[in-house]
Parts: C-alpha cells; structure tokens; sequence
C-alpha cells in the first residue's frame, strides 16, 4: 500500500495528478485524488464534480468486457491524460458527460441537440480526437495535450457553447 504524507505549510505535490507509473492502491488514490481536489484553487466543490465523474467511469470500467461485449478496461494513462485535460479545461465551459469507449480510452462529450454536439477522445499517448457537428457544419481532428489545451479543442468548444449561450438568451 501507498501512503502519503502531507505537509500543513504547503500544498506543492497535491495539484498533481494522482496516477504514477510505480502503482498505488485504489484506496490511496482516492484519498490522494480527493486532496487534489479540495487542494484546487477557485470553486472546488463545484469542478470536484468533473473529476469526481472521470473516477467513477474509470472504477466502472476497470476490468476487462465491463460493457458486456469485449471493451478493454479503462487506460491507466488515459486516465491520466484525462486528468490533465479536465484541469485544462476552462471553468466557464459545462462539465461533459464523461465516458470510456470500448478501447479503454476516455471521451468527453457536450451535446446541446442531435447537431449541436463535440467529443473529446482522450488516449494514453495524450492524443485528442475530436469530432464536432454544428447544424450543416463539422470540425475533427487529432491533437496532442502539452501545457494547455489545443487551441482547436478550445476553437471548437467555444463555437458549441457560444451557440448554447445564444440560444438560451432568446
């Protein structure tokens, strides 16, 4: 089992993500995750939701055919690849919905109307395809995850939501 220590002075190591290559308990990593969370600066209790979401689809996927019809478990390195996209993400952008596709990788979707949508598949590489359908129009691709989103995947959430935002207003 993994333990951590916490220091009361500073807070450095708890806003990374909980996953490490030399494994850990389930147990200590929700422990770990939940400091993480509540360690977060801005509204916790509100975007503790999304990451809170991305462990219970990854728990409800952790074995092998978890779908009933062959799916590989969800991706230890998605996971966390996944972790450092919803961190990304902006706060003003509603949580998606969060689920892990038959191939164990993790896809983040915001759907407003059968073609008003845009998907986010997250791989182990750090690798994003996403596809999005505005009215007649698509937008897909691939990126990789660094530092920050890809300004396409921020390009393409901002035209979905600017589109909700308006739609709301009328």
């Amino acid at each position: 089992m993994t333990t951590y220590s916490l220091s009361l002075s500073s807070t450095s190591g708890l806003l990374e993500p909980w996953f490490d290559s030399w494994g850990q308990s389930v147990d200590a990593a929700k422990i770990h995750q939940a400091l993480d969370i509540a360690a977060e600066p801005g509204p916790s209790v509100l975007l503790g939701s999304r990451f809170q979401a991305l462990w219970e689809a990854v728990e409800e996927a952790s074995e092998e055919d978890w779908d009933g019809y062959g799916a590989m478990a969800a991706n230890p390195e998605a996971y966390y690849r996944a972790y450092i996209f919803l961190k990304a993400l902006p706060k003003t952008i509603p949580d998606p919905e969060i689920t892990i596709d038959p191939d164990g990788e993790i896809s983040f979707d915001w759907y407003h109307s059968p073609r008003m949508t845009f998907s986010v598949s997250v791989g182990p590489s750090g690798r994003l395809s996403y596809a999005g359908l505005y009215g007649k129009r698509t937008n897909y691709g691939t990126e990789f995850i660094t530092e920050g989103l890809p300004k396409s995947i921020l390009d393409n959430l901002g035209r979905l939501h600017r589109h909700i935002w308006a739609t709301q207003a009328s």
